[in-house]
């Protein structure tokens, strides 16, 4: 059973076509496609995170949910401080960056630890060096 990502009260989600099997995607980022279609963010430097999944599709051509602003849980790839800016690695879970070529889905709201779900502030997207 796939876990049910917690979005407060107040995000804003949008309803895209999935490319692949995102039923294990919950709370990972996520990165959209020339032809619309969403999948599980691959790399920081060469795809744009368009938010994190909080609800994806069994297979290619179902419906994600994904949160795009707001707050909403958000499973990280490793050590997370409180506050950091945050990126992705291969496979979509969030790692803190502070590389300026890297895009980013949020801002770290706690602190966490490989495997974790923490409270994220998505939606600053860009890439960092543009936001700083």
């Amino acid at each position: 059973m796939a876990r049910v990502i917690q979005v407060q009260e107040g995000a804003q989600v949008i309803t895209r076509t999935s490319s692949e099997d995102m039923s294990s995607a919950n709370g990972l980022c996520v990165q959209i496609d020339a032809a619309g279609t969403v999948s599980i963010a691959d790399t920081a430097a060469s795809h744009i995170i368009i938010g994190v999944c909080v609800d994806g599709g069994a297979a290619s051509g179902d419906p994600v949910s994904i949160c795009t602003m707001g707050v909403c849980k958000v499973r990280v790839g490793a050590t997370v401080n409180e506050g950091a800016a945050l990126t992705c690695e291969a496979g979509g879970r969030a790692i803190a960056t502070t590389t300026t070529a890297d895009y980013i889905v949020g801002q770290a709201l706690e602190a966490g630890v490989d495997g974790d779900y923490i409270d994220v502030r998505v939606g600053t997207s860009g890439r960092l060096g543009a936001l700083s």
